[in-house]
Order: C-alpha cells, then sequence, then structure tokens
C-alpha cells in the first residue's frame, strides 16, 4: 500500500545516503503522525483536503480525488 511504500523507500533511501538514523526516525515519526490524525477523527464528519500542484489548486474529497 502507499503508506508501506513510502516507508520502504524512506528506508532504501536512508541505507543508499548512508542517512540510516534519519531515515528511521522520519519513518517513525509518519506512522505517529499516522496515529495522531486517526485518534483526532472521530469517524463522522466528511474530509477535504486542499492538493497544489504545479501552480493548480485542486481539492480531494472522500471517494473521489
Amino acid at each position: 500500500n502507499l503508506v508501506n511504500g513510502l516507508k520502504n523507500s524512506t528506508i532504501a533511501l536512508g541505507q543508499i545516503f548512508d542517512k540510516n538514523k534519519e531515515a528511521e526516525q522520519l519513518v517513525a515519526d509518519f506512522g505517529q503522525a499516522i496515529k495522531d490524525a486517526k485518534s483526532a477523527y472521530n469517524g463522522t464528519d466528511t474530509v477535504m483536503s486542499i492538493v497544489v500542484s504545479g501552480g493548480d489548486i485542486g481539492f480531494s474529497a472522500p471517494h473521489s480525488g
């Protein structure tokens, strides 16, 4: 999945650039951020996020991206 892919890529880049501790800390911080976000969400509110890419501003909503 996307999260595991990001974590694995971060660890691999840490190994390539001899930044293992930094990569492991990033992965740990990311995992904690996911836990914090999940615990803050009440499960009933809808969520929309802003996506900024190449100077364009768009949105991403549940069930449509």
